[in-house]
């Protein structure tokens, strides 16, 4: 049944607190206007709000869902991972994000469509779902090795990758499922990612994690060197490592790149 966003709008104003139907008001004009960029960011101020969070579900369902073709498609991926934080739920939960995944085209938006695998696995994982987790982790990065070079540079996010691959090293073994040359990449790659990706603010899940210890004795030790110097606030240390970094910047992570 066709979504009536004027009515929901309406019924939503009358009932919001004061605090947010100017945001709602907002809202409500951008969309009349169809200006799907300022949309786009008004929604993400709504869904930061303190008082949005019992709105947020039936906000997505009765007013997004009616326009999230025209949004971009990693945005919209973003703002449905958000609202999945609102569900209760194991299956709620899962037929959300699977039901998201769903209307990603993979082949138009190849990075919304990782990301929104990437999510559900995390969920599946959440929930004690270790041989789906897998499985999804598996098909990202499958996906992400099949991006081609300008398209990867433009569309990698360090973060995503981070996130990504301490799941996928969770589900595995890494001294016995990965191949040493393996090892030292996804330790490579890791590293740089934590340094460069810009909502990473805390390393300490992959200090502890043994794969840094590939890149012991490697040409690349300098960078576990760097986490470790950053994650101790040595500063003088980290600038005179710093510069060695960008060299590492120009190639996105994970993308079969070999450390012969």
């Amino acid at each position: 049944m066709p979504i009536d966003v004027d009515l929901y709008l309406s019924k939503t104003l009358s009932a919001a607190p004061a605090d947010l139907q100017p945001l709602f008001e907002k809202i409500r004009r951008l969309h009349s206007k169809k200006l799907w960029h300022q949309l786009t960011l008004a929604i993400f101020e709504f869904l930061d709000h303190p008082l949005s969070p019992p709105f947020q579900v039936d906000f997505f369902e009765n007013f997004v869902r009616e326009f999230e073709a025209k949004l971009n498609a990693l945005k919209l991926v973003e703002i449905g991972v958000r609202i999945s934080k609102q569900l209760t739920g194991p299956n709620t939960i899962l037929e959300f994000l699977s039901s998201l995944r769903s209307r990603i085209d993979q082949s138009a938006d190849p990075a919304a469509y990782i990301l929104a695998l990437a999510s559900l696995a995390h969920a599946k994982l959440a929930f004690g779902d270790l041989v789906g987790t897998k499985t999804d982790i598996d098909e990202c990065l499958k996906l992400l090795d099949n991006l081609e070079g300008a398209e990867r540079i433009a569309k990698a996010d360090y973060a995503p990758y981070y996130k990504n691959s301490l799941l996928y090293l969770a589900c595995i073994d890494p001294d016995t499922d990965l191949e040493p040359q393996e090892r030292l990449e996804r330790a490579h790659d890791l590293a740089v990612s934590a340094l460069l990706g810009d909502t990473i603010y805390n390393f300490g899940e992959l200090l502890m994690h043994p794969i840094l210890d590939a890149l012991d004795g490697s040409p690349f030790s300098w960078i576990k060197d760097m986490l470790f110097t950053f994650n101790e606030g040595n500063i003088g240390k980290f600038e005179s490592l710093s510069p060695r970094l960008p060299q590492e910047q120009a190639t996105p992570p994970s993308y079969g790149r070999r450390y012969a």
